[in-house]
């Protein structure tokens, strides 16, 4: 098994820039949406550090930092910040057992950050708006 620490991000540029693009859009139409990031993994695992998901009040899903069990625990708990308010960090825990009975090979560990982007504040949707820009242009950091 894997145990390092995986610090790459979403799996393409062009899925990033897709992400972004519908984050700040929907921010712009003042949607409210629980942004889901993995900050660190540990373990094997289809996405790595970075990896972004979006969870909207409809319940959709918009990308995917991994899918199967964890996909279904960062979905309820971007649920529940919807609700709340705030942000959170989650740690999940997948053993290999329960990876074994969910046809997985060796379990991980993830840490998960959850927040509320809401539409309404202006400053959020001018802030997302921006990062869209970059990552659409391909300028790391914001660099000019």
């Amino acid at each position: 098994m894997n145990q390092e620490l995986q610090h790459a991000g979403p799996s393409s540029s062009g899925e990033a820039e897709r992400l972004h693009a519908r984050l700040a859009t929907l921010l712009s139409d003042g949607e409210r949406v629980a942004l889901c990031a993995v900050l660190r993994m540990v373990g094997s695992a289809a996405r790595r550090a970075g990896a972004k998901m979006l969870v909207r009040n409809s319940g959709e899903l918009i990308s995917t930092i991994g899918g199967g069990l964890l996909e279904g625990r960062a979905a309820a708990w971007g649920r529940e910040i919807l609700a709340t308010g705030g942000a959170a960090c989650h740690r999940f825990v997948l053993t290999s057992v329960e990876a074994g009975g969910d046809g997985m090979a060796c379990g991980r560990e993830v840490e998960v950050l959850v927040e509320r982007l809401d539409g309404d504040c202006a400053d959020v949707a001018d802030f997302f708006g921006q990062v869209h820009r970059f990552v659409a242009a391909g300028t790391p950091g914001g660099d000019r």
